[in-house]
C-alpha cells in the first residue's frame, strides 16, 4: 500500500520524534485521511484504526473514533440513546469494537 506524499512529507518532518515510521502499514483509506487531514492543518481526525491513531497523534492531530464520535452526539442531544446506535454499528457498519471499551462508554453516558 502507497503512503501519500503529502503524509508521507509530514513523516519526515518529523523523523526525529517518530523514527522509523515507514514500518508502519497503513490502509488506503487512513493513509487517505491522514493526508487530508495533513494538507488541511485539521483539528481533528476520524479514526478507528489503533495504527492510523497512532501516526495521526505523532502528526499533532486530535483523534475521534466512532464510539467518540457517538458519544458526542448523544451529550449534544443529536441522538436520544447511544446504545442503539453502537449495537447497529456493530452489526450492520463491520466495525468491530471491543465490549469492554462499549461498556465503558455506555456507563460514562449513564446507559
Amino acid at each position: 500500500m502507497r503512503i501519500p506524499v503529502a503524509v508521507a512529507e509530514e513523516l519526515d518532518c518529523g523523523a526525529a520524534i517518530l523514527g522509523d515510521w515507514r514500518a508502519v502499514l497503513l490502509d488506503a483509506g487512513e493513509a487517505n485521511a491522514l493526508a487530508l487531514a495533513a494538507s488541511n492543518h485539521a483539528d481533528l481526525v476520524l479514526m478507528d484504526e489503533v495504527r492510523g491513531r497512532a501516526v495521526a497523534r505523532r502528526l499533532g492531530l486530535a483523534v475521534l473514533g466512532t464510539l467518540g464520535l457517538i458519544a458526542t452526539a448523544k451529550k449534544r442531544g443529536l441522538i436520544p440513546a447511544a446504545r442503539p446506535v453502537i449495537a447497529q454499528v456493530r452489526s450492520r457498519g463491520g466495525l468491530w469494537l471491543a465490549d469492554k471499551l462499549v461498556a465503558e462508554v455506555l456507563a460514562g453516558l449513564d446507559e
